[in-house]
């Protein structure tokens, strides 16, 4: 007959124990709530609150738009007052040029061709008004009076066009009286930050008026008067995003600053990018600024997906799937728990909504984390839902 040391009896007497424990708490229906050993389950109340269902992405920020800056006259880079992450204020000087002689000549040219055009235009309204009157009186014929109105029209827009073309030099060479002496301020077509820079002190730049297809942008300014934030989102989610849904925005390195957005635009096909999963674009347009904000700064952006206000609620860990699909909870009832099958609606990373099944200020038991089973939220949904 085998012998049995002291220790194996206490083991067997512990084991009997422990059953005698789970039959106690099997209930009328049959159901049976495991509680351990010298642990009192928690009680939970079925209580009013609010269930929102998020999703949370990172994203970049960007500039609503960018602006390239070129330079109307080529001619040799003396100065660069900004460098790239710079903010910059509408019509601040961000470079200074020595003109080329040659566009300085060709500048000139523009000016005096305005001025010939002008005469141009005086001297033909003036034919065309004397045209009227010999016409009416039958010194010149119709058709003479036709082409001198003719000759107008081309004097006219010939004008309006080199009158364009100086203006636009002197606009963005900084004055007519600066580019007259041979120096060009390029100036910030827009306020915002400096995106890229790509010219240095001394170098050449070529012009972009007199050598088409050789100009090219020596700046871009983004414009962050509005920004949007460029995010992915995975294919399980893309269609629970709709276009004006309220949009938090997270930057951790401004202080974890927050503002608001609304989502603008949802990509139809997936990102080109996308290597491992299948993502697409979400553009969210911020409603509030962010001081600081820099484009490619680091996003978190947190999409209210739905919501549900002043409704009974239970934390996730009060609910159980059964093998039927369907949900329960334990109700106290003297000194066993009594399941209840419960029927549940929207549900986020820490509450879900109780449609049915239990009434408000009713105690239910919160099970371990280990104990719970396939708990709430889905999860499938765990790794894309934030805390």
């Amino acid at each position: 007959m085998p012998e049995f040391s002291p220790r194996c009896l206490r083991s067997k007497n512990a084991s009997l124990v422990s059953l005698a424990l789970v039959a106690m708490l099997v209930g009328c229906d049959g159901q049976v709530s495991r509680v351990e050993e010298g642990q009192q389950p928690e009680l939970v109340e079925v209580a009013r609150g609010d269930v929102v269902r998020r999703l949370r992405a990172t994203g970049k920020a960007r500039p609503v738009r960018s602006v390239g800056l070129r330079s109307r006259l080529g001619g040799i880079a003396r100065t660069i007052s900004v460098e790239a992450g710079d903010f910059v204020e509408a019509g601040q000087v961000v470079a200074v040029l020595d003109v080329d002689p040659a566009e300085h000549i060709r500048y000139l040219t523009t000016r005096v061709a305005v001025m010939q055009d002008s005469l141009q235009v005086r001297l033909g309204r003036e034919e065309v008004r004397l045209n009227q009157l010999y016409v009416s009186e039958g010194h010149v014929s119709e058709r003479e009076l036709q082409v001198s109105r003719a000759e107008l029209e081309v004097a006219e827009a010939r004008l309006d066009l080199d009158r364009r073309q100086l203006q636009l030099i002197e606009k963005e060479g900084g004055g007519a009286a600066l580019v007259a002496g041979g120096e060009v301020s390029l100036r910030a077509p827009v306020a915002g930050a400096v995106l890229a820079r790509r010219l240095e002190e001394g170098e050449i730049v070529r012009s972009a008026m007199t050598t088409p297809g050789v100009g090219r942008d020596l700046f871009e300014i983004g414009d962050f008067s509005a920004v949007v934030i460029h995010a992915k989102v995975d294919q399980m989610d893309v269609n629970l995003v709709r276009v004006g849904a309220p949009v938090l925005v997270g930057v951790e390195a401004l202080s974890a600053a927050r503002a608001e957005g609304t989502v603008a635009h949802v990509a139809p096909a997936p990102a080109a990018d996308a290597r491992d999963r299948v993502e697409y674009d979400v553009r969210v347009r911020m409603t509030s600024t962010i001081p600081g904000l820099r484009a490619g700064m680091t996003c978190r952006v947190d999409l209210v997906l739905d919501e549900r206000r002043g409704v009974l609620t239970l934390p996730v860990e009060s609910v159980r799937r059964r093998s039927d699909g369907t949900w329960e909870t334990l109700v106290p009832e003297g000194s066993k728990y009594r399941s209840v099958a419960v029927e549940l609606g929207l549900r986020d990373e820490r509450r879900v909504e109780v449609i049915s099944g239990l009434s408000e200020g009713q105690n239910v038991r919160r099970h371990p984390v280990q104990d719970a089973g396939p708990a709430l939220p889905d999860p499938g949904l765990l790794g894309r839902m934030g805390g």
